[in-house]
């Protein structure tokens, strides 16, 4: 049994993929790692326990639109400007009702005979009672300004608002490229698996017929590099299609193996 260890540096954590071969037989495992808080993704990194990566994966995730649908929902990139708009509608809110600050409520009791004295007066006297009322106090500022603020209020909502849309139209760009390129590189992947079975074969066969001098050096040195060159666009393949799947993870705000049909 061969081992070959194909490192994967991901921008949450470091992902080690150790390939086994016995045989004609190809085995993954990883390990990660990784923050163990990152469970969103570590839950993922077993994918061909959950994939039959032999089957297309179009045939075993939702469709396009339903990717998108879910983007909406969980992407951050999304939300975040989501909450933005939100933030900017209750600034408007707050804009049309900042003249209450403006206005105040005051009340008192006195009891008794309470002397005021007044300069060049003689004393009065306070009776008692209640004394209640309204003070209203608004600056020309307050007065001149709230209608450009409010308006300016609104223009922050609505640019927010564009922008929401405009990420969303990046997303369904970002989510159809990776989708494409993980069934594309899902695709290169199983043939160049095929092929790097086929040319461990023939390297086998060759190894066995070179030391019973029935082929040359030169024959047996070639289909080694056969196998050489098949085992490296097999793991150059396998790397880009584990980066796509794991792209499209973040891009999605959702593991994958929970989207499987």
């Amino acid at each position: 049994m061969k081992k070959y260890l194909i490192l994967f540096l991901l921008p949450w954590h470091v992902l080690l993929a150790q390939v086994e071969e016995e045989q004609d037989v190809i085995r993954i495992s990883f390990s990660s790692t990784g923050n163990s808080s990152d469970s969103l993704f570590i839950d993922s990194l077993a994918v061909h326990q959950v994939f039959d990566l032999s089957v297309d994966l179009s045939r075993q995730l939702p469709s396009l639109d339903t990717l998108f649908a879910i983007a909406r929902q969980y992407s951050p990139m999304v939300n975040k400007n989501v909450e933005f708009y939100q933030a900017q509608i209750q600034k408007i809110k707050l804009e049309k009702r900042r003249y209450w600050k403006h206005i105040s409520l005051f009340a008192n009791y006195s009891e008794g005979n309470q002397g005021l004295i007044i300069p060049g007066e003689d004393v009065s006297q306070l009776m008692q009672g209640y004394r209640y009322g309204v003070n209203l106090q608004f600056p020309l500022e307050e007065l001149m300004t709230r209608r450009a603020r409010v308006k300016l209020a609104k223009h922050e909502a609505f640019a927010y608002d564009e922008m929401r849309k405009e990420m969303e139209i990046l997303l369904h760009r970002d989510i159809v490229r990776l989708y494409t390129n993980l069934i594309k590189y899902q695709r290169q992947m199983n043939l160049h698996q095929d092929f790097l079975a086929k040319a461990r074969i023939n390297e086998r066969v060759a190894e066995r017929q070179y030391r019973e001098n029935q082929i040359k050096l030169m024959d047996y040195t070639r289909i080694s590099e056969i196998r050489a060159l098949a085992e490296s666009r097999f793991e150059d393949s396998s790397a880009e299609f584990y980066q796509q799947f794991f792209e499209l993870e973040v891009v999605l705000g959702q593991p994958l193996y929970l989207l499987k049909r």
